[in-house]
């Protein structure tokens, strides 16, 4: 069943509208619990969503749950904890960033795992709303650098309430 432009836009708008009631719940409310919540909901409204469309699972979205999936899942896992490493590191080697407290352990241990889970759980989201959306619905219509170009230009336009911060930072501050 190919679904109708009305049926691709409203998913667009639910599964946005999902993704950023929950970053609303964590930066303005400073709610984890509400943000985790909403986040967790993103997943079955998006095979909801996939399954109106036409999909029988998450495929349509870009999540392959084929063989080899644990191995690159964790693969890019990894390579996003050493890039975020190596840049908070050079942030600090720079005087960008300070280590200003040292929670304890048990606390920190808590706090760390929240955002170790939102994060991911975040990015995954991201990943659907600003990637696998648009791949599943004009991967065929489009040449691969349009898609990439549109892609892009969603996922800039998904985090256009932060560009004021780059008025205050440097380019390799926002990146910190």
């Amino acid at each position: 069943m190919k679904p109708t432009t009305l049926n691709i836009i409203t998913g667009f708008v639910l599964l946005f509208l999902c993704y950023h009631t929950a970053e609303y719940l964590m930066l303005f409310r400073n709610s984890a619990l509400g943000f985790l919540a909403v986040s967790a909901i993103f997943f079955p409204l998006a095979f909801f969503i996939g399954r109106r469309q036409g999909d029988k699972n998450l495929q349509g979205w870009g999540i392959l749950f084929e063989k080899r999936f644990p191995v690159y899942f964790l693969t890019g896992l990894l390579s996003g904890l050493a890039l975020s490493s190596l840049m908070f590191i050079t942030c600090l080697m720079l005087g960008v960033e300070a280590i200003s407290f040292v929670p304890p352990l048990p606390g920190f241990l808590s706090q760390a795992a929240l955002l170790i889970f939102g994060c991911s759980l975040s990015s995954l989201t991201e990943d659907v709303l600003t990637r696998g959306y648009f791949f599943r619905h004009a991967g065929k219509k489009l040449s691969q650098p349009a898609l990439v170009l549109l892609s892009a230009l969603v996922y800039a336009l998904n985090h256009i309430h932060r560009l004021a911060w780059i008025n205050r930072f440097t380019f390799f501050t926002f990146l910190c």
